[in-house]
């Protein structure tokens, strides 16, 4: 798991974990990431200081940028 970013405000982070296999669901790139033995795309989770709170975020994505595009 990788840690994308974080919010001290909203006490939450924002981290991803390769889906293997999978296209972006806005671009339809299906990308090969260095270090990774197989291509996919991205799943996005949030992961709050709360358990409430936490959860997937709907969608395999290439980047964070086509993430705030689709659910923008």
């Amino acid at each position: 798991m990788i840690t994308t970013g974080r919010d001290p405000f909203a006490r939450q982070s924002i981290r991803k974990r390769l889906a293997h296999g999978t296209k972006c669901a806005w671009c339809g790139n299906c990308p090969y990431h260095k270090g990774f033995p197989r291509a996919g795309a991205w799943q996005y989770y949030v992961d709050a200081d709360s358990a409430r709170e936490s959860g997937d975020i709907r969608g395999t994505f290439c980047s964070i940028g086509c993430l705030n595009s689709y659910h923008g």
